[in-house]
């Protein structure tokens, strides 16, 4: 064999080891292209892997693999929304929710109804719903001839998206987004030696018939937690036999939760209500008496991706539709998403299939390319610097706190990682000094357990990427 044959084979053997993936004697779609598919041969053969990379500035491909093929996305859905909320409400997008009445006040009562209006806040506390009240009797309410309305009007359809796993429901990250939305729409406890420690002033019941036994008996006995409609919670089946449990379930009826708190505010107010408290609409005409704002979507955008939120991101992809459409409901929301996204990302940019904003429904389908795409078009944008910033950050608190964390790639990875039940995904930028931005999707699926080498893959590819331009 010639030597310059011979000398070619040997470094092809090196860079397919990963000994020359920073060479500067190959191109960076040579040391992608010979690295990536070694490193999938050898480490994760059976996963259905997608990728597509690309320099963010000239748009050139860098590498790619079945990056038009549908992927389940997972949170990667989350980029999809993100995008589209700041490209068609803005950063300073606030949720408002409002204190009213239509009544007067003399001698200190109310003559007639208040009213609470929700507007799908994902942000709202307990601590505000307080706030509120207090701001009522502030304004010299001492009693109310009439009831208190809880509006909750503002979204409509069902609760949750079509294609959201059973199993997820009855769990805080499966929370439903709703008009009204309290702590979250979480219900916090703890069972202390088996019994129920209610964390928050709601004591919601609880019907504990699970039993705590020994590591062993958990091979034939699982937990399985149930949450009926008046928000009782059921534990049943078998716990690991330790002596504390937390808990933080899904609040399935947030009306009820809702009519309790503002009953036990009003009562700690000193306010005497003469009706009840109900479920209705708020009429044209009130006077606004109170209201709290929400901190601005920009804000707002960074919880949901940096934090993977997916009540924030239901939340948002409901007022989308709202906003958009004048229908608040889950499909409305999944449909504006892809409305605002084929306006702004460009005639070449079909659409994905999304049922949802969060990520959270096995029926959404993404691939690598349109994830890119509007990536891409984004970071072209004036929003593109608030969306890089707000996305999670390697190293840094967030989902990516334990990735890439350590020079040169600490701090400079901006992506959205995405998890659900045999989906691993990741998505996002990379910026480091003295080198091109690079955008990147890597999608993979029909994992079967742990993920943990799912994310050691993309990690070991978006290092490689790093260091090819």
């Amino acid at each position: 064999m010639p030597k310059s044959l011979t000398s070619y084979a040997l470094s092809a053997i090196m860079i397919a080891a990963g000994l020359l993936a920073n060479s500067n004697a190959y191109s960076a779609s040579t040391s992608l292209s010979i690295n990536i598919p070694w490193y999938i041969k050898k480490h994760i053969p059976q996963y259905n892997t997608g990728i597509l990379i690309e320099n963010a500035n000239t748009g050139q491909v860098l590498y790619q693999l079945h990056s038009t093929q549908s992927f389940t996305p997972a949170s990667n859905t989350k980029v999809f929304t993100a995008a589209a909320a700041l490209w068609y409400l803005g950063p300073e997008f606030r949720f408002q929710t409002t204190l009213s009445t239509k009544g007067s006040v003399q001698n200190n009562e109310l003559d007639g109804n208040a009213y609470i209006t929700f507007s799908g806040d994902p942000s709202f506390k307990s601590s505000n719903l307080l706030d509120l009240i207090a701001q009522l009797k502030a304004s010299g309410v001492h009693s109310i001839d009439g009831n208190v309305i809880l509006d909750d009007s503002v979204y409509s359809g069902p609760q949750y998206p079509l294609g959201w796993p059973q199993d997820d429901l009855p769990y805080c990250y499966a929370a439903p987004a709703t008009g009204i939305i309290i702590n979250q729409n979480c219900m916090y406890f703890q069972l202390n030696n088996g019994k129920v420690v209610h964390r928050d002033g709601n004591k919601f019941p609880v019907n504990n018939q699970v039993k705590l036994v020994a590591r062993s008996a958990l091979r034939t006995c699982g937990f399985e937690p149930e949450i009926l409609g008046d928000n009782t919670v059921i534990l049943k089946g078998c716990l690991l036999n330790q002596q504390i449990w937390n808990f933080q379930f899904a609040v399935h009826n947030p009306g009820n939760y809702a009519i309790q708190m503002v009953t036990r505010y009003l009562n700690s107010q000193g306010i005497i209500l003469k009706g009840q408290v109900e479920l209705g609409t708020t009429p044209y005409g009130v006077k606004v008496i109170a209201t709290r704002q929400s901190a601005n979507l920009q804000t707002l955008l960074g919880i949901m991706l940096k934090k993977s939120d997916n009540l924030y991101a239901e939340s948002i992809t409901r007022t989308l539709g709202k906003q958009y459409y004048g229908v608040g409901s889950h499909k409305a929301g999944a449909n504006a998403i892809n409305a605002i996204l084929e306006k702004q990302v460009g005639p070449d940019f079909t659409p994905p299939y999304l049922q949802d904003g969060s990520g959270e429904s096995t029926y959404n389908l993404a691939s690598p390319q349109q994830l890119v795409q509007v990536l891409h078009a984004m970071y072209h944008s004036p929003m593109g610097k608030i969306f890089i910033k707000e996305l999670a950050i390697s190293g840094q608190p967030g989902t990516l706190v334990y990735r890439m964390s350590t020079p040169p790639l600490r701090g400079k990875i901006f992506a959205k990682t995405g998890t659900i039940e045999g989906v691993s995904t990741l998505s996002g930028y990379i910026i480091l000094p003295g080198r091109q931005p690079v955008i990147f999707s890597i999608m993979m699926n029909e994992i079967v357990g742990s993920k943990t080498r799912a994310r050691a893959a993309q990690d070991k590819i978006v290092t490689w990427a790093s260091k090819v331009i």
